[in-house]
C-alpha cells in the first residue's frame, strides 16, 4: 500500500507541476506534460555517468599519385570476369556485393582494398594459369656451395634454368599470356618447377642415387657443350634403361652371378622406380628442351626435333 501511495502522490506532483502551480485548475494541457516529460528525460541523463568519446582513425587523405595508381589497378581489374572478382573480394575477407552496388563500384572496391601493389596481376604470370612471385626459401638464402661438388651443380644448373625461363614467360606481350598457347607454357612451367623440386632437396641432402647423379651430370655437360642429342640420348638411358626385361627364370641355383649383378643393379630403368622418380627426369628434360630452344648458336644436326 506504501508504494501504491507513494506513486499516486508522484504521479499527482507531475500533475501539479505540468498546471504551472495553479491548484484551481482541473485540467492539463498536452504541452505542459510533454515539457514535463523533457525536463525528466534531461534530467535523468544528466545524472547518468559521460560516455568516453570514441576515438575515430583518421584516414590519410589519398595523393594524386595513390590515385593514379588505383586508377590504373581499376583499368586492369575491369579486364577480369566478375567471377573472378568476387572470389578475390571472399579471399580478402570483403562482402561481395554491398546495398545498391554495382558492377564498376565492386571492382574499385577491390582495388582499393587488394594488398597487391601491382596493376595486372592476372596477366602477369599469377594465379590459376600465373606463377606466383618466388618468396626466397631457405635453399636460396644460403650460401652457395662449390660447384666442383656434383650436387650442388646439379642444383645451380636447375635454379638458373627455371629463372631463365621464367624471365623468358615474364617478357611475353599481355596479349600472348592470355592466349591459350601462352596459358598452356605458363602451366608447363608451374609443373616443372613443382615436379623438379623434389630433385633439389635430394641434392641439397646429397641423397640422391649415385647412378642417377652420373647420368644427370652427363647431360648437364653435354647440354652445355652444345651437344643435345647425346644429352638425349644420356636421359634416354637413365630413363628406360638398356637392361635386359627376362621372361621366365631369370637365375639358376642359389648364388648370383656377376654378369647378373651388373644387370640387376647397374641398367635400371630409373624412371620405372616411382612416381616422383618420373617426375623430376621429365621436368629435368623439359629444362633440356627450353636449354636447347634458346641455343641459336647450335648447329640444327646437334640438336633434338
Amino acid at each position: 500500500m506504501d508504494a501504491l501511495a507513494a506513486e499516486i502522490a508522484k504521479k499527482r506532483k507531475q500533475v501539479d507541476g505540468a498546471k504551472g502551480g495553479d491548484a484551481k485548475r482541473r485540467w492539463v494541457r498536452t504541452a505542459d506534460l510533454q515539457q514535463q516529460r523533457r525536463k525528466d528525460i534531461e534530467a535523468s541523463a544528466a545524472r547518468k555517468p559521460v560516455a568516453r568519446p570514441v576515438v575515430v582513425e583518421e584516414v590519410q587523405p589519398t595523393t594524386p599519385k595513390d590515385d593514379d595508381r588505383i586508377e590504373e589497378r581499376v583499368k586492369a581489374l575491369t579486364k577480369l570476369p566478375q567471377g573472378d572478382v568476387i572470389k578475390r573480394l571472399r579471399q580478402l575477407g570483403q562482402p561481395v556485393t554491398l546495398f545498391g552496388e554495382t558492377a564498376d563500384e565492386r571492382i574499385r572496391r577491390l582495388a582499393l582494398h587488394d594488398p597487391r601493389n601491382e596493376g595486372e596481376d592476372d596477366f602477369r604470370l599469377r594465379g590459376g594459369h600465373e606463377i606466383s612471385e618466388a618468396k626466397e626459401t631457405k635453399e636460396e638464402k644460403e650460401e652457395e656451395e662449390d660447384l666442383t661438388d656434383d650436387f650442388s651443380r646439379i642444383r645451380s644448373w636447375i635454379k638458373a634454368r627455371l629463372k631463365a625461363w621464367e624471365a623468358a614467360l615474364e617478357s611475353r606481350s599481355d596479349a600472348d599470356k592470355r592466349s591459350a598457347q601462352g596459358r598452356l607454357k605458363t602451366k608447363t612451367y608451374k609443373q616443372t618447377k613443382e615436379y623438379i623440386r623434389p630433385l633439389t632437396r635430394l641434392c641439397k641432402r646429397k641423397g640422391l642415387e649415385p647412378s642417377i647423379k652420373s647420368s644427370l651430370i652427363e647431360m648437364i655437360a653435354h647440354c652445355d657443350a652444345g651437344e643435345f642429342v647425346k644429352a638425349n640420348d644420356a636421359y634416354i638411358l637413365v630413363a628406360i634403361g638398356n637392361a635386359a626385361w627376362p621372361i621366365g627364370v631369370t637365375s639358376v641355383g642359389i648364388h648370383t652371378r656377376t654378369a647378373r649383378e651388373k644387370v640387376e643393379q647397374k641398367n635400371v630403368a630409373h624412371v620405372m622406380n616411382d612416381e616422383a622418380q618420373r617426375k623430376y627426369l621429365t621436368s629435368f628434360k623439359r629444362l633440356m628442351k627450353f636449354e636447347q630452344d634458346r641455343r641459336p648458336d647450335v648447329a640444327p644436326s646437334k640438336k633434338v626435333l
